[in-house]
């Protein structure tokens, strides 16, 4: 595809984020004043399309570091991708996509992540989902546990300064096993504990028996407009074992002037909807969250952690984007260690692009994608197999936006 013509395709530069911030909070309506995560992007992560001094299309990239069922992988996250109206329908966005994700390759990166304004636009360029959002809002009244199970140790609010360390080492523990979570730096740490508006942000820590962190929970108060009843939103939770996620469970639901507890972010897999009498309190929404793109398919297939040993033949043949992805590989796992190599043979299964990514990350499974067309195998019987090698210990899901 030809590049289009009289744009220049470059990073912004320091005297040009104002107007590439500007640019993200128009497109994607923002509130005045309010903090957004474009605004953490240094110069050099972004790539707009100009036209003479002016921003017309926008993105930029946060580069990652995202486990993935116990391995670790490099990622870009893209992010800010916009258009001012006067310039769309020119092609500017795929220019923009196309240029980082070769960037992404370039940089050893194996992926590129976002979270889609529009699933619709991204599948253009080979994205797969990659993890669902979960979302709860229920009265804490209703969230009884089916057993009554006495909780050990103790809890208690901490200050943001004595929380944020003892925070980010349980969050080290809870996310190691995990898929698709970001590991996290200063600056997202700050946006968790940061007061919003009228919502003073507050931590409660969980101790076991030995006085050693095991969970945490961030979370806000605000009362109700009108009412005498106080909102609750979780921001985020994170917890090594079951005790500790219980004894946080009783904790928020113990606040006798709160009716309404919020948690936008859920894992999917998170314990309430199999533990409480009544899961239909919980109003329980799912909707789409990551999108992955891979741009390494060996090194993406190396990086990920495994739970099982074998051996298995890929096909990829219809990356256009990225030509480079187009081969068969051998994926050979002993001792849960991942090897992967080109090899000239007959392929176990044909996957394509988006498919790919879907099982990478341990969203899909290969019979259904299979069912979709996005999987061809030689021996469907071998199908089973080919969804053990792939499964993650816990259902994909990032705990913050960017």
């Amino acid at each position: 595809m030809a590049r289009p013509e009289g744009f220049e395709f470059r990073s912004a530069n320091s005297n040009e984020m104002a107007q590439f911030t500007g640019l993200g909070s128009y497109v994607f309506a923002s509130p005045p004043g309010e903090d957004d995560p474009p605004s953490l992007l240094l110069p050099e992560w972004t790539h707009c399309a100009f036209h003479g001094e002016k921003i017309a299309a926008s993105s930029g990239v946060f580069p990652f570091v995202v486990r993935l069922n116990g391995g670790t992988a490099p990622v870009h996250g893209v992010t800010s991708v916009g258009t001012e109206p006067e310039y769309r329908r020119q092609g500017l966005v795929r220019q923009l996509m196309t240029d980082l994700l070769h960037r992404a390759k370039d940089e050893n990166q194996v992926a590129s992540i976002l979270l889609a304004s529009r699933g619709a636009i991204y599948q253009r360029f080979g994205y797969g989902p990659a993890s669902s959002q979960v979302g709860y809002k229920f009265d804490p009244r209703e969230s009884m546990f089916q057993e009554q199970v006495p909780v050990t140790g103790r809890i208690e609010r901490l200050s943001k300064t004595r929380a944020m360390p003892l925070a980010a080492d349980v969050f080290k523990a809870y996310a190691r096993p995990r898929t698709m979570l970001a590991l996290r730096v200063a600056p997202v740490w700050e946006r968790f504990f940061a007061d919003v508006e009228k919502e003073k942000a507050y931590c409660v820590v969980h101790f076991d028996e030995h006085e050693v962190a095991d969970g945490y929970c961030i979370y806000s108060t605000v009362w109700k407009e009108n009412t005498q009843y106080q909102q609750m939103v979780c921001r985020d939770l994170c917890y090594t074992n079951l005790n500790a996620w219980r004894a946080i469970w009783e904790y928020l639901c113990s606040h006798d002037l709160v009716n309404q507890i919020t948690w936008p972010s859920v894992p999917e897999d998170d314990p309430a909807p199999g533990l409480l009498l009544e899961p239909r309190c919980l109003n329980r929404s799912v909707m789409d969250q990551l999108w992955m793109r891979i741009v390494d398919v060996e090194g993406m297939l190396q990086a990920r952690g495994y739970d099982v040993d074998g051996e298995m033949i890929i096909a990829v043949d219809d990356d256009e984007i990225c030509p480079w992805n187009n081969g068969v590989y051998q994926l050979t796992i002993e001792n849960r260690q991942a090897t992967v190599v080109r090899v000239k043979a007959e392929p176990d299964m044909i996957c394509s692009i988006h498919g790919l990514a879907s099982l990478a990350s341990g969203f899909a499974r290969a019979s259904w994608l299979s069912q979709l067309g996005r999987v061809k195998v030689s021996d469907e019987a071998r199908l089973g197999y080919f969804d053990q090698m792939f499964a993650t210990r816990f259902r994909p899901a990032l705990s913050f936006g960017f």
